[in-house]
């Protein structure tokens, strides 16, 4: 899994199949856009979770693998 950050500020991610490399990744956009680099983790679960700092300076994070993937502000 790899995140990036755009020249506008949009958050990609894309993913490589393993030993699949030579396929390449294709760069999905996550509607989100960040300032700075977005940051890539796991949780206790084993999850990957996506960080960025939104434009409005909020902390925002997402979860792979839970049935609304989409950003939530942390509280």
């Amino acid at each position: 899994m790899l995140a990036h950050r755009d020249v506008e500020g949009r958050v990609l991610l894309a993913a490589c199949g393993t030993e699949n490399e030579r396929a390449g990744v294709e760069w999905v956009p996550t509607g989100e856009r960040c300032v700075g680099a977005p940051a890539l983790a796991r949780d206790a679960h084993g999850r990957v979770v996506l960080g960025v700092i939104g434009a409005d300076g909020t902390l925002r994070t997402s979860r792979l693998g839970t049935p609304d993937f989409r950003f939530a502000e942390d509280t």
